[in-house]
């Protein structure tokens, strides 16, 4: 009789933890399906616009400025700060196909990346949720997770500035020139790689170490 309430309390947090992993899974889903349809939305109707636009840095110089009265800019293009008030989007009115499409590539990139870590890492918290962490098949499904965000991440940033360097090129030439031609690098996506990478490394210690202790019993 005493171990009624233990063994109630163990099916309970039992229910609990599948319940949040059937949620999380779901979620994810989810969020890879709405990803890998973004992929392929964005460059399409960037195909239907005239023109198309890029992330730029202001210099020193130029964000000591409004927007209206920053001056030397290439015909036919125009600034428009971002949300996050630190850099400004740069519009060039008409370009050809090939740049327009090249504006959303590196966005295209990442979110099809991200959809295809998405969809693994669902089949990865499926296997947990039905007790099998050590799946033969999730250490090289968080490999691959790892790959794709190191894919999407760098490579997302360095198609964005070949994007921002065509789209100045195209636009021509001005002097003085109020944007910075320098490129930025985010590492979160490398570190967020790396860690995916270390992941996949101990879940293969842990299943050869769950095959150890089957050969020995």
């Amino acid at each position: 009789m005493p171990d009624q309430p233990t063994g109630r309390l163990a099916r309970t947090q039992a229910t609990t933890r599948s319940v949040v992993l059937d949620l999380l899974s779901a979620l994810i889903l989810l969020g890879s399906i709405g990803a890998a349809v973004a992929a392929l939305v964005l460059p399409v109707n960037q195909l239907t616009q005239p023109g198309g636009a890029t992330r730029v840095e202001l210099s020193g110089q130029a964000q000591e400025q409004a927007a209206d009265a920053i001056t030397g800019l290439p015909a036919g293009s125009w600034l428009e700060f971002l949300p996050d008030l630190y850099s400004m989007s740069l519009h060039v009115f008409e370009l050809s196909w090939p740049l327009r499409l090249l504006t959303e590539a590196g966005t295209s990139l990442l979110l099809a990346c991200l959809a295809g870590s998405g969809l693994l890492l669902f089949r990865t918290l499926r296997t947990i949720r039905l007790g099998a962490p050590f799946d033969p098949a999730n250490p090289y499904r968080l490999r691959l997770i790892g790959l794709l965000v190191l894919v999407g991440g760098l490579g997302g940033q360095a198609l964005d500035a070949v994007a921002r360097f065509a789209l100045l090129d195209a636009a021509g030439p001005v002097t003085p020139d109020p944007i910075l031609t320098s490129a930025t690098l985010d590492l979160t996506w490398a570190v967020t790689g790396l860690v995916a990478l270390a992941l996949a490394e101990a879940f293969a210690v842990g299943r050869r170490l769950t095959d150890d202790v089957t050969g020995l019993i």
